[in-house]
């Protein structure tokens, strides 16, 4: 594969400034130039670049996975550092989104003869031909688009989109280093109005607007209809909109009135009045703090359409809800919804509907392949099913019973499937994937991952052999063995736990190793706050005290298996599963895993394990029988994770978990996150025959004078009013058990005494009504109280 050193991008506004932060992350060389403004003071020409790059840490999400990457973005300008270009193997263009000025850049570059491999655009939807029209034929030798959503750190979906002249093996080149390299999803695109997604995105968010008015529906009720109850994000429709930024909205279904003109739906591409209205009024979104909706001061206020202004927002009263949210299956939801609530699961079908049939008249438009379009639609807008997967969960029954109202067209994907007489779009057989290919007129085999996350995929086609409501056990293959947390169940209960000791019992008699994966959105929030607060409530401590020798129990047993056990994470890893990930042999993270022992959040102190690893971490390597500068070593590491456990600090990416000492040098990153499987069942088969399990050795703590250290640096916080007195109170006894209790003087003890520490202290805090108060208000709102 080749690869990509040195990167050029044009254009340091809020796209350009992430993608050079997104190719910094990866260990790229970025040069990010813009324009000299006409006002800039001689010794300032760059400062455009300069401000972009000062910017970056802080924007929200961060596009930066630790501080130290912004060093490999070097600011410029196109007038003094045009020989920038000569040294990049690929130049990305990422500026204002003008058809004339993007025009104007490619005639510049192709003038300069660059030698760089590729010259791509990030273009959202203008024609990449009309961009190059002209242009010499080897500049369209290395010229397409490659369309990164936003935020593209987060994103996975990047639209390649040919033009004429390019030559394939060229293009396919860089889309093979964009998977490999960045993680990126890669769909192919054909040029035509707004690509795949925005393309079926804008007729979405439009199919909506025009249903919302005719059911009478306020913004906040289609928001609560159009989020995970279609297993799509809880910014739904409108908090989505103000994400994107209606202005940008509005300027992507103007392209659909420009360019789009034979499409059957053209009438229907209009910015509703009350919508231009917020644009006039600088009503832009989140970038303006004021959009659909508005949070002034303490008031949460929604922009009602029928009224012509704001008022209080209102969250829908109904009960039903998040019943109908809990069932697994699409099509299960709506037949309850058509049950409880007949006239919204009729929206709700329409809406459905009229997508699924939209997208499959744009094939082969839009892209030749189903796959691309399922995918430009779970890559870029995070739906768990794309129109295509969604028609097949559904069935024709409910999809063309609505086919009638919308205006005619034909759909030649629909007419060849049923012409072979199938009656679904993709078809699965053993652990085998099938697409309707409709270029080739059958059934074409595809990647699992192209259809679904690897996790439900080992659920859906891999042997189970033990299992309950929270995990399963599978086999999938060499010897290795995968315990899947099941998606609703990724906060640690019994069921969870139950399922760790029965797994790790039948791979010592059956299995070289296991791999412990969730299926989730997340790996794991950590244990189960619902059942301790019950517990609390009962005040039956010894309930409790159950719960935390348990929890013990199966991070001990992870350590102590006579085989390896490879974790894998991604997204949230907190609190109890930072301990579960802590205890691995190895390791294998996505790059966008969120780590952190959070646990003071919840006015409680890591107790699974959590802080007698993070002793062991602190002394590993030192030797410690030396009384005089190991100590200093020790000490400062010690001191590094007393921070991050009292400030609860969840890291911003799995890098910067390893610079913090939660991810080993051993313990792989990796930017798919569907290849954490893949891998991890390597490393447990490069480990597997020569693998013993680490001696457990005691541990020095420190003893009086480390516990009088990290409690000075507690009072030193609550002496700054950073910190409340409750908080002072965790802090101290969080020192208490890093530093290893009321010992006089530095002291090896075992990893019993540590553990026990831990429980104790974990039992102390639970008796507290703060804590209490504290873990309840996470419970219920999601975010920590600082009482």
């Amino acid at each position: 594969m080749r690869s990509v050193h040195r990167v050029v991008v044009l254009g340091a506004g809020v796209m350009g400034r992430q993608l050079a932060a997104l190719l910094a992350n990866a260990g790229v060389t970025v040069d990010l130039l813009d324009i000299v403004p006409p006002d800039a003071p001689p010794n300032r020409r760059s400062v455009l670049a300069e401000e972009a790059l000062r910017q970056l840490p802080k924007m929200e999400p961060s596009p930066i996975v630790t501080d130290d990457v912004l060093g490999r973005i070097r600011p410029g300008n196109i007038e003094d550092d045009w020989d920038r270009l000569w040294e990049a193997d690929w130049v990305l263009e990422a500026v204002v989104e003008r058809l004339d000025v993007k025009r104007a850049l490619f005639e510049r570059l192709d003038d300069s003869r660059l030698q760089a491999r590729w010259v791509t655009t990030n273009t959202s939807g203008l024609s990449v031909h009309a961009m190059v029209e002209g242009r010499s034929a080897s500049f369209q030798a290395r010229f397409f688009g490659t369309h990164f959503f936003n935020p593209p750190r987060y994103l996975p979906l990047v639209e390649v989109v040919p033009q004429a002249g390019v030559e394939v093996d060229r293009m396919e080149e860089l889309a093979r280093w964009l998977r490999q390299r960045l993680g990126k999803r890669i769909v192919r695109a054909k040029d035509t109005p707004n690509f795949i997604a925005n393309r079926l995105g804008v007729f979405q968010v439009l199919v909506t607007l025009r249903l919302m008015e005719s059911y009478g529906l306020s913004v906040e009720e289609v928001d609560a209809l159009t989020g995970p109850l279609l297993g799509r994000p809880r910014t739904a429709t409108f908090r989505t909109l103000d994400l994107v930024g209606l202005d940008v909205w509005a300027a992507v279904v103007r392209t659909m009135q420009e360019r789009a003109v034979r499409d059957e739906f053209y009438e229907w591409f209009q910015v509703p009045a009350w919508v231009q209205t917020l644009i006039e009024a600088g009503a832009l979104g989140r970038k303006t703090r004021k959009g659909i909706y508005w949070r002034r001061d303490s008031e949460r206020l929604v922009w009602d359409p029928r009224l012509g202004d704001y008022r209080s927002e209102k969250t829908p009263a109904w009960p039903w809800l998040e019943r109908v949210q809990e069932e697994p299956e699409l099509r299960a939801r709506l037949v309850l919804l058509r049950r409880l609530a007949s006239p919204l699961a009729e929206f709700v079908e329409r809406l459905v509907a009229y997508g699924c049939i939209y997208a499959a008249r744009r094939v082969p438009e839009i892209a030749d392949s189903i796959v691309d379009v399922d995918g430009a639609v779970r890559w870029g807008f995070q739906h768990q099913r794309g129109p295509f997967q969604t028609w097949d969960d559904l069935g024709d029954d409910l999809i063309l019973k609505y086919v009638s109202e919308l205006p005619p067209a034909p759909v030649p994907v629909l007419e060849l499937r049923q012409k072979l007489g199938e009656p679904r779009f993709y078809a699965i057989h053993d652990r085998d994937v099938f697409y309707l290919d409709l270029t080739g007129g059958r059934y074409q085999k595809m990647a699992p991952e192209d259809y679904e996350p690897v996790a439900p995929w080992v659920r859906r086609t891999t042997p189970r052999v033990l299992g309950n409501a929270g995990a399963s056990l599978h086999d999938v293959g060499d010897g290795v063995f995968a315990l899947v947390w099941h998606p609703a169940r990724n906060a640690i209960g019994g069921d969870i736990l139950e399922m760790v000791q029965r797994s790790l019992e039948y791979v010592e008699r059956h299995g070289l190793g296991l791999v412990i994966l969730s299926a989730g959105e997340h790996f794991s929030y950590g244990a189960n706050l619902a059942l301790l607060l019950m517990a609390l409530q009962n005040r039956d401590v010894a309930q409790v005290d159950w719960m935390v020798r348990t929890f013990q129990h199966m991070t001990r047993s992870i350590r102590r298996a006579p085989f390896p056990v490879v974790v894998c994470t991604h997204g949230m890893t907190l609190g109890g599963g930072c301990e579960f990930m802590l205890y691995a042999d190895r390791v294998v993270a996505a790059a966008e895993s969120y780590i952190g022992l959070v646990e003071l959040g919840a006015g409680l102190i890591p107790a699974g394990g959590g802080c007698c690893e993070v002793i062991r971490r602190s002394q590993v390597g030192l030797d410690l029988q030396d009384r005089t500068f190991p100590w200093v070593h020790y000490l400062d590491r010690l001191r590094g994770f007393f921070q991050l456990i009292a400030q609860a600090k969840v890291s911003r990416s799995a890098q910067e978990a390893r610079q913090w000492g939660y991810l080993r040098d051993g313990d792989v990153i990796v930017w798919d996150t569907d290849a954490r499987l893949a891998v991890a069942k390597q490393v447990v088969l490069d480990l597997a025959p020569t693998y013993a399990p680490p001696e457990e050795t005691p541990l020095w703590v420190l003893g009086a004078d480390g516990l009088a250290y990290l409690q000075m640096a507690v009072h030193l916080f609550h002496r700054g009013g950073y910190i409340t007195d409750y908080e002072r109170h965790l802090g101290e006894r969080l020192a208490y058990v890093l530093a290893g209790g009321d010992l006089p003087h530095p002291a090896q003890v075992s990893v019993d005494y540590i553990l026990d520490l831990e429980r104790e202290t974990f039992l102390s805090l639970c008796k507290q009504p703060k804590t209490y108060e504290r873990a309840a208000y996470i419970l219920a709102y999601g975010r920590p109280l600082r009482n």
